[in-house]
């Protein structure tokens, strides 16, 4: 057997069970603390989408959107979102995580390239600053510092909402559906956490660089 295969089926196996240990971790949760949170829906969905159960994901991202809003209390906890950083990055499609390797990596880049690092961080520093002196200062891999410094870790939470709206986007385009209308609620709706931004900014501008290849360039008609 392909070895390339055995991995694969070898990984499929491990988030299967990591998922189920995160839905006990959950059920747990809310039972105990009566906290309203349907997080491990979302990491469901993104393991669904990569198996392209696309059907599944749309039901489950309805199921999510039904659900309200976290209470504001509860949405600087790490538990109540949804968590790009390794290892539940590999949850996610390939292109969030790329995001995510070009994003962490161009800022750890910079403490060493400048004097970035160098300098003391005030209340106007913006976040490649504060990362940058994290890095110069701790001398810490890029997985310790998005573990273990929350400052940095919350700039890598995602909504459950936000999530919800991305996936039935890229459902809708993976599997030849109209997706105007998840497009619009996707775009109009507005990103609360920095690399919901990202994504959002990357998502949009990828889709009209498709457009334009799908449509070819506009011609005059003076030519």
């Amino acid at each position: 057997m392909d070895l390339s295969i055995v991995k694969q089926r070898v990984l499929d196996v491990l988030m299967e069970y990591a998922l189920d240990i995160m839905t006990s971790f959950y059920n747990v949760l809310c039972k105990d603390f009566g906290v309203l949170c349907n997080t491990a829906d979302c990491y469901r969905a993104l393991c669904l989408y990569k198996y392209c159960e696309y059907d599944k994901v749309l039901h489950l991202c309805e199921r999510i959107l039904m659900e309200p809003e976290l209470r504001s209390e509860l949405k600087k906890f790490s538990f109540a979102n949804v968590l790009v950083i390794p290892p539940l990055n590999s949850f996610f499609d390939r292109d969030v995580q790329s995001l995510l390797g070009f994003h962490t990596l161009f800022y750890y880049l910079l403490s060493l390239n400048d004097d970035s690092g160098k300098l003391e961080f005030t209340s106007g520093s913006r976040f490649e600053q504060w990362f940058a002196r994290v890095v110069y200062r701790g001398k810490m891999p890029i997985s310790n510092i998005l573990h273990t410094i929350y400052s940095i870790k919350c700039q890598y939470f995602l909504g459950r909402h936000f999530l919800a709206r991305y996936l039935k986007v890229r459902c809708c385009i993976d599997s030849n559906l109209p997706y105007t209308e998840a497009l619009i609620e996707f775009a109009v709706n507005e990103t609360n956490l920095p690399f919901e931004h990202l994504i959002r900014r990357f998502l949009l501008r990828k889709l009209r660089i498709l457009k334009i290849k799908t449509n070819g360039p506009r011609t005059s008609s003076n030519q």
